[in-house]
């Protein structure tokens, strides 16, 4: 993905060290982002106890396929897009 920081033309040269490149603006739009979507989920979990059994079963589920392990490498090779998931009795 290619970022291009874009400056005012005649502008204050010093100036410009007080922006946020765009770099620096998607990084924090995504954690801004992130923390809401925590935010939604804690209280969704508060509300829905089954949310949270469902999250930890598919953490499980992916954690003993692998997947994180993977995620963590950069290896996204075993990732074809027609993965299937396994279905999970519920008791």
């Amino acid at each position: 993905m290619g970022v291009k920081q874009q400056n005012l033309s005649g502008g204050n040269e010093d100036a410009s060290d007080d922006r946020m490149t765009a770099t620096d603006a998607v990084k924090e739009a995504c954690s801004t982002l992130i923390a809401q979507c925590n935010f939604v989920l804690d209280q969704l979990e508060e509300t829905l106890p089954e949310v949270r059994k469902d999250r930890i079963t598919m953490e499980e589920v992916l954690q003993n396929e692998g997947y994180e392990e993977n995620i963590e490498e950069g290896d996204d090779d075993d990732f074809d897009g027609d993965h299937e998931m396994e279905e999970i009795d519920e008791p």
